[in-house]
């Protein structure tokens, strides 16, 4: 996703940066039921969801972070050792996932920076299409060598776009309690995470 400043119409310039963005979300059922991991990044404890697509799971993993610093979380265990230095392409490891046999195909991020999201009441499922339902929250925002950047609350959290509500992937406004200059761009408030769902060259942003 790209994270850039949600501009005011007075203003003409862009500031945008590309950013891998992990959501998640607490307390909910659904994400209660769903396999996860815990990365140890600058000594802090992060949980990540796993996701499954045709039968192989799937570890969205943050720039930087090696096998050494991933733990199994609730509903997995790893049947082998991740690599210590590096991450091999395709490559497709033996895991238990609710008891059963499974393989996971770990994804790593390219330099880019991670934000971790924890909601008060929602998922991104249950916003749906509407631009009605905001929640609040915190954040944390990791640089893309791992260092946390920074951690605030959220004081608004909400659906971003128009035609882009109906993308699977969905794009995001979040408004911060007190303005912060994210990932060395200038300080503000309001923010959006953009997916680029229809921009297939993703050179737009």
């Amino acid at each position: 996703m790209t994270l850039k400043h949600r501009l005011a119409p007075r203003r003409i310039g862009l500031v945008i940066l590309s950013l891998a963005c992990l959501l998640c979300l607490l307390p909910a059922a659904r994400a209660a039921q769903t396999p996860s991991v815990t990365l140890l990044i600058d000594c802090q404890e992060e949980r990540v969801l796993l996701r499954q697509t045709g039968g192989v799971w799937y570890l969205d993993l943050p720039s930087g972070v090696t096998g050494s610093q991933i733990a199994a979380g609730k509903g997995i265990l790893f049947n082998e050792p991740f690599p210590t230095d590096g991450w091999p392409e395709d490559e497709k490891y033996s895991v238990t996932v609710n008891g059963k046999a499974a393989k996971l195909r770990v994804l790593p991020s390219e330099q880019v920076g991670a934000m971790f999201i924890d909601m008060d009441r929602l998922t991104v499922s249950q916003f749906k299409d509407s631009k009605r339902r905001s929640d609040t929250g915190a954040y944390r925002l990791y640089d893309a060598d791992g260092t946390l950047d920074q951690s605030g609350l959220l004081s608004s959290f909400s659906l971003h776009g128009n035609s882009t509500l109906k993308a699977v992937k969905k794009s995001f406004n979040l408004k911060l309690t007190e303005k912060r200059p994210l990932l060395g761009m200038e300080k503000d408030r309001s923010w959006a995470l953009i997916s680029n769902a229809y921009d297939n060259s993703c050179v737009r942003n």
